[in-house]
C-alpha cells in the first residue's frame, strides 16, 4: 500500500478526508510508518491474546466469515496464534459486556488517561518512533475535543496537541502547526484519536443495535481482568472493513485497550495496540483546556536531558551480547508478583544464588527447561532460587500456567509492561526472543547470561549448576 492511499484511508477511518500536503512529518517518517504498520501481514503481527478459543468463537458467526474468521485462519496458518487452554471462568456474552461499558461510560462527560502504543510488529521502526506515553484529557463524544501530550521514552521528543472540535493545534519539538480535527499528523493525536472511540458509549450502543458484536475471550491489562469484544464494521464497499477489539474491565466496565484488524483494498493488517492506564473520569479542568493555543515552549525538552542509550547493534553476535551483561549488577527494575504487587528485581536477586529465566507460556523451549530448573533447586534447596520472569505474554496466561503446574516452586514474576518488547526489563536483558537465562550470585551480580535454552536433556546442565554453587562456596 502506498503512503498516499494510507493517508487518505486514515481520514476515511476517522470520518474526514484531507488531501492537503502532510507537512514535515513525511520527513520524520510518520506517514511512511503508517503505511508500514498498516500493510503488515507477516508472521509476527498476531498479538499473543488471540488464541484458538477466539477463532472458534468468531467462526460461529456467518456475518464475520469474511471480516474476521478468514483473517484469523490466515494468522493461524502463519503460526503466530498459538494454541492454549481456554480462559478460566464462565463465558460472557458480548451483550453483557457492551452493556457494562455503556453503564460505566454514560455518566462520563470528561476523561483523563495515559495511553501507550504497542506496535503489531515489535521490531518495527514504530516501536522507537512511538515509544512513550501520551496523557490525554478529552470530552466524550462528538465533536472530538481533546488535549494530548506525548513524551518519548527514547528521545527528548515532546508533542502537545489541543483540539477544540474543529482545529487541532500542535506544538512538536518547538514547531507549531494546525490541521482539521480528526487528522493524525502528530504522535499525540495518533495516540489520542483511536482511544477516544473506546470511551464513547455510542460505540457500544451501535454495536448492540447492529447485533454484530462477539465475545472474544478474557485477557489481563496491568492486573485488571478484561473481557474482549470484537466489533466488525464496513468502512466502505470499495475500501474494506474493520474488526475492532476492545478490552473492557470486568471490574469497572471502562476500556483498557483497543486494537483493530483491517481489510483494506484486499490487504490485511493489524494496527497498533493502545494500552490505557491511570483513568480519571470527570476531572476538574481549566476553562481553556480545549481552546489553548500551544507555544513552542510547550514541546521544548530540557537541555539537560541525558542522551538515550544506544541499542545493541544488529551485527553484534549472540556471544558478544551475552558477554555484555556478565559482571553487571541487577538494577532496581520493577516487576510484579502473581497478585500484581510491585517488587524490586534487585532485592529479589540477593541473598541466594539465583537462576533467572525470562520466559513466556507459549515458548516450548522455555517450559522444557522448567523440570531441570526444579531439579537443581531441590538439590540446592537452601542456597538456590529460581525466578521465572514472564515477558511478551498475557498475565492471565501466566496465572493459568502456574495454577496447572504446582510442581514448579519458582518465584513467578511478570514484566509490568508485558505487551511491550521495549520495556525497561527487555532493554536491560538485551537480545531477542525467549528464553533468556542468567545465573546471579547472592550479591546480585550476573555470573552468566545466555540467549536461548540450556541443554537440559543431559546431565550437563545440572553439572554446570553444581560447579557454580561450588565456586560460590569457595569464594565465601
Amino acid at each position: 500500500m502506498c503512503g498516499s492511499d494510507t493517508s487518505v484511508w486514515a481520514r476515511i477511518r476517522l470520518g474526514a478526508i484531507d488531501k492537503r500536503p502532510r507537512g514535515r512529518y513525511r520527513n520524520l517518517g510518520l506517514i511512511k510508518l503508517k503505511a508500514q504498520v498498516m500493510s503488515q501481514a507477516q508472521s509476527d503481527i498476531a498479538p499473543r491474546h488471540l488464541r484458538a478459543d477466539t477463532y472458534h468463537a468468531l467462526a460461529g458467526s456467518v456475518a464475520l466469515i469474511l471480516v474476521t474468521a478468514t483473517s484469523i485462519s490466515m494468522l493461524w496458518a502463519q503460526g503466530e496464534i498459538k494454541p492454549g487452554p481456554p480462559p478460566p471462568g464462565p463465558s460472557h456474552s458480548a451483550t453483557e459486556i457492551l452493556q457494562s461499558a455503556i453503564n460505566a461510560l454514560t455518566p462520563v462527560s470528561l476523561v483523563e488517561y495515559t495511553v501507550r502504543a504497542i506496535p503489531a510488529n515489535p521490531s518495527s521502526a514504530g516501536e522507537v518512533l512511538f515509544a512513550g506515553r501520551t496523557v490525554v484529557l478529552a470530552a466524550i463524544g462528538l465533536p472530538f475535543r481533546y488535549r494530548a501530550r506525548f513524551q518519548s521514552d527514547s528521545t527528548p521528543a515532546i508533542e502537545l496537541a489541543v483540539s477544540d472540535g474543529q482545529t487541532v493545534r500542535i506544538s512538536a519539538e518547538g514547531d507549531l502547526r494546525e490541521y482539521p480535527t480528526r487528522t493524525m499528523e502528530d504522535r499525540a493525536s495518533a495516540n489520542a484519536l483511536p482511544t477516544l472511540f473506546a470511551f464513547d458509549p455510542n460505540t457500544y450502543r451501535k454495536a448492540l443495535a447492529n447485533q454484530s458484536a462477539l465475545y472474544a475471550g478474557q485477557d489481563d491489562i496491568e492486573g485488571d481482568l478484561c473481557y474482549v469484544v470484537a466489533l466488525p464494521k464496513l468502512v466502505a464497499e470499495e475500501a474494506g472493513s474493520d474488526t475492532s477489539y476492545y478490552w473492557i474491565s470486568a471490574r469497572t466496565g471502562l476500556p483498557r485497550s483497543t486494537q483493530t484488524y483491517r481489510i483494506f483494498h484486499g490487504k490485511t493488517f493489524l494496527t497498533y495496540r493502545w494500552i490505557i492506564s491511570d483513568i480519571r473520569v470527570n476531572p476538574t479542568i481549566a476553562p481553556d483546556a480545549f481552546t489553548y493555543h500551544p507555544t513552542p515552549a510547550d514541546s521544548m525538552a530540557p537541555s539537560t536531558k541525558a542522551e538515550p542509550s544506544k541499542p545493541t547493534g544488529a551485527s553484534a553476535t549472540e556471544e558478544g551480547v551475552a558477554a555484555s551483561l556478565v559482571g553487571k549488577q541487577i538494577p532496581d527494575l520493577e516487576v510484579r508478583d502473581t497478585e500484581y504487587k510491585p517488587l524490586s528485581l534487585a532485592q529479589i536477586a540477593k541473598g541466594k544464588a539465583t537462576i533467572l529465566t525470562l520466559w513466556a507460556t507459549w515458548c516450548a523451549p522455555c517450559v522444557e527447561e522448567f523440570p531441570a530448573f526444579q531439579m537443581v533447586a531441590d538439590r540446592h534447596r537452601d542456597d538456590l532460587q529460581i525466578v521465572a520472569l514472564a515477558m511478551d505474554d498475557s498475565r492471565l496466561n501466566v496465572l493459568n500456567f502456574i495454577g496447572k503446574h504446582p510442581e514448579y516452586k519458582f518465584i513467578f514474576l511478570t514484566d509490568p509492561h508485558l505487551e511491550s518488547g521495549n520495556s525497561a526489563i527487555a532493554r536491560f536483558f538485551v537480545g531477542k526472543g525467549v528464553p533468556r537465562n542468567a545465573f546471579i550470585d547472592p550479591k546480585g551480580r550476573i555470573m552468566e547470561y545466555r540467549l536461548g535454552p540450556y541443554e537440559v536433556k543431559s546431565d550437563a546442565f545440572s553439572e554446570k549448576v553444581d560447579k557454580w554453587m561450588a565456586q560460590l562456596k569457595t569464594a565465601e
